[in-house]
């Protein structure tokens, strides 16, 4: 009998079969370390923050085809599947797409884009952050909620961040201050 299935695509809920190298073995590793310590850590009977494990701050980059997105979304479905929170986020559509449960930064970050282009600006456009609605602030929460409750880090991916300017940056980390006063 012929099979229904195209060559190069995958049915449905099927993942492709990945060879990891050594580097991706050991980055996919240490993440998982780290999610076991933290769901250790809460499984105990009066967690202390205190003796909650520092999370790993990791760079990964390599040429196209490389294996970071792949890398990602590995790190993102163990994030998951130790109930961690997590923001994937990157500054393209198309970047994001490719990533796991992912949006662009503007959107993730609830950052608006300064449309101006009939001006000439003195200064960077988007210098000022500005405020969350209620609305923005209730989905940003959510998404948080987890961390927000227990005190554990938020997982924090941004791919091509190497795209990203300082004051976006800069945006990003003013959102996520703006959840000690949420």
């Amino acid at each position: 009998a012929a099979s229904n299935i195209t060559p190069g695509i995958l049915p449905p809920g099927e993942s492709p079969i990945i060879q990891w190298s050594d580097q991706q073995l050991q980055i996919i590793a240490v993440f998982e370390k780290y999610c076991k310590a933290v769901s250790a850590w809460r499984a105990a009977p009066d967690p202390d923050p205190q003796d909650l494990p520092a999370p790993p701050h990791m760079l990964i980059q390599g040429g196209p085809g490389s294996g970071k997105s792949a890398v990602t979304r590995k790190l993102t479905q163990l994030a998951k599947q130790h109930n961690m929170c997590s923001i994937s986020s990157a500054m393209t559509a198309v970047a994001a797409l490719c990533m796991e449960n992912a949006s662009t930064n503007h959107s993730a970050y609830h950052i608006g884009v300064n449309r101006q282009t009939k001006t000439k600006a003195k200064k960077p456009c988007n210098i000022n952050l500005p405020k969350m609605s209620a609305s923005q602030k209730r989905i940003f929460s959510s998404k948080v909620r987890r961390a927000l409750e227990d005190g554990t880090p938020i997982i924090t991916f941004i791919d091509e961040v190497s795209l990203m300017t300082a004051i976006t940056l800069g945006h990003v980390i003013q959102r996520y201050l703006s959840l000690i006063h949420i």
